[in-house]
């Protein structure tokens, strides 16, 4: 499974993202097509939130983001399932 960085692509997003979270430091999103990873830091944590609009997200694609992209074990992580189908990942640092 790959993920590619579209963070260059979307800067209106990201722009917007930043205006609504003072303590943001970072923000990244990812894709591999209907997937999307949006991963955002800050002094105290890490999130990343996984979404997509046609089907359900899959384990593999959370276990992706857990791993590759917030460099954490399953166990050292939270995860929230909200009604939407989007998922929320949150790493304490």
């Amino acid at each position: 499974m790959r993920f590619k960085d579209v963070t260059a692509e979307r800067k209106t997003f990201v722009s917007c993202f930043k205006n609504q979270s003072k303590d943001t430091n970072t923000i990244k999103i990812f894709s591999n097509g209907v997937t999307k990873i949006i991963y955002s830091s800050s002094e105290k944590s890490e999130k990343v939130s996984i979404s997509n609009l046609k089907r359900d997200v899959k384990q593999s694609e959370v276990s992706y983001a857990i791993k590759k992209i917030l460099k954490a074990q399953p166990a050292s992580v939270e995860i929230f399932y909200s009604a939407n189908g989007v998922i929320h990942i949150h790493k304490n640092n």
